[in-house]
């Protein structure tokens, strides 16, 4: 697994308090015990992505490549006079970033499902420090991104026939999860395949020259390898019928101390996706460009019915499948101690929350919006009243108000 970032921008921004800023916020982004930035502070925003995995793209490459943070960063008030020193760092996987943002070096972290769950029992195996679950950044709802590939004149044809095989895979990502769940509902024990800890651009090359029996990645390493003629798809993520997720995480005492920097993240990831949306092709030819990534294979990602669908927002299915995969590793660290209460942002009409949902409570999709919103006279917002059954549907808009009916 890749543990060095290979590559690392940075951006200062200085503000004025002269400056003309259009707030959409329709509410106060308040976090317990929050910090006011002092009037000359430099605020260092250290933000860790990956530009080889497209499911992130919508909270890393586009976000950077059209500097739409910088659009959205605050400029007024407790702002006013702030530098802004923005650093991106690029990583092959979610590990690395965990890692990272654990030493103090990143602030934000944007990885698939799997490392999002290490990462919340990594911070909480801390006595003091948190990671918070802010928002998504896209999903295949039936899995489909993450695959096992072979050699493209391999004689194995299914998953089966790689018992006693080699085969490796970015340990600890997104795909490593799915090749346990998929070697547990083939009745096979990790032990029944020699498991080998290769980073993406490894275990393809690997593919390629036929040194390995299997290679197992995620999104768009099975189609880059396919494209290229190297290798040949012999199981498919969907296979495994758990929704395959990309999020973002921020770690807390950040949060708290910038609540106002995160919502302008969030709305930043908005923006990257309506961005793609409006224009696949454009935006392909461009990300290839940014990452050396076929634009043919982006666009079985990004186009209008491709495998990716862009959406920040948090659902109770993805608590769920999270809570599934945590359950088989870290049974001691329930994910609800990083997806939690927490005081809310509204942005853009909708209600965003740092740990957005509480797994404990029922349907959270279907429970309506606080008063909050209702008061903030969003409840008429196009994105509320849809539920966990349509699959672009929002629980943006579920509370975690201070004064809501719930409590504190």
């Amino acid at each position: 697994m890749g543990h060095r970032s290979f590559d690392i921008s940075t951006i200062a921004i200085r503000t004025g308090a002269s400056m003309n800023h259009k707030c959409v916020l329709l509410g106060t982004a308040l976090l317990l015990g929050a910090v006011l930035p002092t009037a000359a502070e430099t605020i260092d925003i250290a933000i860790g992505h990956q530009s080889m995995c497209t499911d992130t793209y919508t909270g890393g490459i586009v976000i950077k490549e059209l500097k739409l943070l910088e659009k959205h960063l605050p400029n007024t008030g407790k702002y006013a006079g702030a530098t802004f020193n923005i650093t991106w760092a690029d990583y092959a996987s979610g590990g690395p970033i965990t890692n990272q943002m654990l030493a103090g070096k990143l602030n934000i972290g944007v990885m698939g499902d799997y490392p999002l769950i290490v990462n919340g029992s990594k911070f909480q195996e801390t006595k003091s420090l948190r990671t918070l679950y802010v928002s998504g950044t896209g999903y295949n709802l039936k899995g489909a991104g993450n695959a096992i590939v072979v050699p493209v004149g391999s004689n194995f044809y299914k998953l089966e026939d790689l018992k006693g095989k080699s085969i490796s895979t970015p340990v600890g990502s997104a795909s490593w999860g799915m090749l346990v769940k998929a070697l547990h509902d083939k009745k096979m024990p990790l032990s029944s395949i020699d498991l080998k800890n290769q980073a993406p651009a490894v275990g393809a090359a690997n593919i390629a020259t036929s040194k390995i029996d299997a290679h197992a990645d995620f999104c768009p390493w099975s189609e880059i390898m396919e494209y290229r003629g190297t290798g040949r798809k012999i199981y498919d993520g969907s296979e495994t019928g758990v929704p395959y997720l990309h999020g973002v995480v921020v770690r807390q005492d950040f949060a708290e101390k910038y609540p106002e920097v995160v919502v302008a993240f969030i709305k930043a990831i908005y923006d990257a996706g309506k961005w793609i949306e409006q224009d696949a092709m454009r935006a392909t030819d461009l990300m290839e460009k940014w990452t050396g990534v076929e634009k043919e294979v982006l666009y079985l990602y990004f186009s209008n019915g491709g495998h990716l669908t862009l959406d920040p927002t948090i659902k109770k299915a993805w608590v769920d499948a999270l809570k599934l995969e945590e359950l088989e590793s870290y049974p001691s660290r329930p994910l609800g101690q990083q997806v939690r209460r927490h005081p809310r942002l509204l942005i853009g009409g909708t209600l965003l929350l740092l740990g957005r949902i509480d797994p404990g409570r029922g349907d959270t999709a279907r429970d309506g919006v606080c008063d909050g919103a209702e008061r903030a006279g969003v409840k008429n917002h196009p994105h509320l009243g849809r539920d966990d059954t349509d699959p672009r549907g929002l629980v943006h808009r579920e509370l975690l108000c201070r004064q809501d009916r719930h409590g504190a």
